[in-house]
């Protein structure tokens, strides 16, 4: 009965080792035969059942470079080290398997010390591991090609449309005198008006570009940020997105000037005054708040528009999603501003947060870090009645 038991085990532990692609080995140094499972042996190549084989018959079938490396490993362990290392093998049919070896010297009482260990064919964890090394490689290689274009896109499109920009407000400034036809001054303004879109869709390709990239470079200063809103408020006024709005200031405190890039900020926020002109009615007002606490300062901008739901504001900070197709028909754009206003918060080591419901408009706050600190991941708070 104990002698049957004994062949069960022992046969539940060799279909085991079979299914996991494990085998094991126990080798007295002094011998040159090492007692192998019946799935090692598969895995060399030496037949399908448990037995001895000489050790040299094992090192055969590892490939020069590799069997160095085991040599050495062996040895290592027989000095009392654990090992653990990969090797190649060749089988007889001259298939190349990946092995993962482990092993260590044991001792059992006063016999002679002795190594044991296993191996782990791992042959298609490494070539998975390989496939995704030259995929990532790829993309690396694919990533520089396409910032090497961007950088050449950035200069060959902000040239000519600097350009076309230039020379349609001289013409419709009528700097050099003026022009018999007055439709030729509102083509020429027309033609500015295009070009300054076009050049802003350049900018905002270009900054979401770099941003995914990891490659925005934040210019970090001192900013008084009341005063950099004011400024900014005052060029959205001017624009014919907030002409006719009134847009208010509202700052709480006397809040201290912050580590920041005061170009995004300002480009934060006129994203956000854009955004809150786009989707609400004209002549609605804009409230622009200015509060700090807790290491923070909160910017707000809040409209009376139609409002959005939770799942929206969380699908309009990615790029080229707008939430409304029929209000993105209407008012055109990428669906980019949201996205590089959450980028940029991000770099900067704060957060976005919407705060908005169907019906009722939408607020939208960025909080900015009182000491700068790079952003570790992704985070926005969408809050919704």
């Amino acid at each position: 009965e104990t002698l049957r038991n004994l062949v069960v085990s022992q046969r539940r532990l060799a279909e085991a080792q079979r299914i996991a692609g494990v085998g094991n080995f126990r080798w007295l140094p002094q011998s040159k035969l090492i007692e192998c499972s019946a799935e090692l042996c598969r895995m060399f190549g030496l037949g399908e059942r448990a037995r001895s084989v000489p050790v040299l018959a094992l090192l055969r079938r590892v490939p020069g470079p590799d069997r160095k490396a085991v040599i050495h490993a062996l040895r290592q362990a027989l000095e009392g080290e654990k090992i653990d290392l990969d090797h190649r093998v060749v089988t007889a049919g001259g298939e190349i398997r990946t092995l993962y070896l482990r092993a260590e010297t044991t001792a059992d009482g006063d016999e002679p010390p002795y190594l044991q260990g296993s191996c782990q064919d791992i042959t298609e964890r490494k070539r998975n591991e390989l496939e995704l090394a030259a995929a990532r490689d790829e993309a690396r290689t694919a990533d520089a090609a396409k910032t090497a274009f961007l950088a050449a896109m950035s200069h060959e499109l902000r040239t000519p449309l600097n350009a076309i920009i230039g020379f349609s407000e001289m013409i419709a400034g009528q700097a050099f005198g003026p022009i018999g036809q007055g439709r030729y001054v509102d083509y020429a303004r027309n033609t500015g008006e295009a070009g300054r879109q076009m050049l802003d869709f350049v900018v905002d390709v270009l900054t979401i570009a770099q941003l995914e990239a990891g490659r925005f470079t934040l210019e970090l200063e001192s900013v008084d940020v009341p005063e950099a809103i004011e400024a900014t408020l005052d060029e959205f006024r001017q624009s014919e997105a907030g002409q006719g709005r009134d847009i208010t200031l509202s700052v709480s405190g006397a809040p201290s000037p912050i580590d920041a890039d005061r170009r995004a900020v300002e480009q934060m926020l006129l994203k956000l005054l854009s955004n809150a002109a786009k989707f609400s009615k004209a002549g609605t007002p804009i409230r622009v708040t200015v509060t700090g606490g807790d290491g923070f300062m909160r910017i707000s901008v809040a409209d009376q528009g139609s409002g959005i739901t939770p799942e929206t504001a969380a699908m309009a900070i990615h790029p080229f999603r707008q939430v409304d197709g029929r209000l993105a028909r209407k008012h055109g754009g990428t669906g980019l501003g949201l996205s590089i206003v959450n980028g940029l918060i991000e770099r900067h080591g704060g957060r976005l947060t919407i705060d908005s419901a169907l019906g009722r408009g939408t607020c939208v706050s960025l909080d900015l870090p009182a000491a700068h600190a790079e952003a570790q991941r992704p985070r926005i708070a969408a809050v919704a009645d």
